[in-house]
């Protein structure tokens, strides 16, 4: 099986310096619904950070496009990101592009998809800083910040099928054509109409221990 190494993923750069990071042998690792295709192989937390390492495999008989990136505006020195949603005592790690936007931009947002051919895999690492705050590169989370600690986390992977870069053609996209001299790698506009086809393979890690911020909306009537 061919192995394919992507990039390191995080949604805030955080460089870690005579730090210690210790592996957490007590979580527990799980893969979940739709498909045995995503897995968390690794979680270790630091003063800093917490970091993830998963695995996607292609166990389908035909090519799937992998999002690796949600990059904001596209450029190739914009830091890679990867949404997460503190949602009770969960915290959601989401790295897809069929997402409900609440932004306005003036710039046009891309997710960076790589081809996975039948039996191919690829691996990545999320690193997030500490305490882990919902935050998006296309959307904002609003209400009064509350510290917690996360003891689940949910990793979403999202995943497109078919030829990716002839249906952005084909579509006539308009913010698609990002130039790319690799033909394993596509880059998909946010709002693209074929994004409602995406789907989305799901891992998760519990009986963690993740300081976080949530975002706990504030009802009438309330300080």
């Amino acid at each position: 099986m061919k192995t394919l190494s992507l990039p390191s993923i995080a949604v805030v750069l955080t460089l870690i310096a005579n730090g210690c990071s210790r592996q957490v042998e007590s979580s527990t690792i799980t893969v979940e619904k739709p498909y045995p295709m995503l897995r968390i192989e690794s979680f270790a937390l630091s003063d800093s950070d917490a970091r993830f390492a998963y695995h996607v495999d292609n166990s389908f008989d035909h090519d799937i496009w992998v999002c690796e990136d949600m990059d904001g505006r596209g450029g190739n020195d914009v830091m890679q990101n990867a949404e997460t949603a503190v949602e009770g005592k969960t915290l959601w790690i989401r790295l897809r592009f069929n997402l409900q936007s609440s932004l306005l931009t003036y710039f046009p947002i891309y997710a960076r998809y790589r081809r996975l051919g039948p039996g191919e895999s690829c691996s990545g690492t999320i690193a997030l800083s500490l305490p882990v705050e919902s935050t998006s590169p296309i959307r904002k989370f609003y209400g009064r910040r509350v510290a917690l600690s996360a003891d689940r986390v949910i990793l979403e992977v999202g995943y497109l099928t078919g030829d990716l870069p002839t249906m952005l053609l084909e579509t006539r996209a308009k913010t698609s054509r990002r130039p790319t001299d690799d033909p394993n790698l596509a880059f998909v506009p946010f709002g693209w109409g074929g994004l409602g086809a995406e789907k989305v393979a799901e891992a998760t890690l519990s009986d963690v221990a993740i300081p976080c911020v949530a975002r706990i909306e504030t009802k009438v009537g309330e300080n």
